[in-house]
């Protein structure tokens, strides 16, 4: 998964930590909070990137998820490549021995 943050967002981070004049460890704690739903969200799901905005920042939105696109049926289905219909059936190989 690929985590996107834009230019605006990482004013907006670097603004907090400041205010909150904590340091390195203030932009851990942002990035933790801001961090804190895709890390349940992403894993064993079809998302395939994160965006974080200033509004995401600011608490005025939700994380943006960019999902995988969807296979379609056909692709999903096993196909064996053997033709079943020349099988001879277990009851009727086991008459024919």
């Amino acid at each position: 998964c690929e985590l996107n943050v834009t230019t605006d967002a990482l004013r907006a981070i670097a603004k907090l930590a400041l205010e909150r004049k904590t340091g390195a460890r203030g932009l851990r704690s942002i990035m933790e909070k801001l961090l804190l739903e895709p890390m349940f969200e992403v894993p064993c799901s079809d998302i395939v990137s994160v965006e974080l905005t200033e509004d995401v920042v600011l608490g005025k939105s939700e994380p943006h998820y960019v999902r995988a696109p969807a296979k379609e049926a056909a692709e999903e289905e096993y196909d064996s490549g053997i033709e079943e219909e020349n099988w001879p059936r277990q009851m009727d190989a086991a008459t024919n021995n």
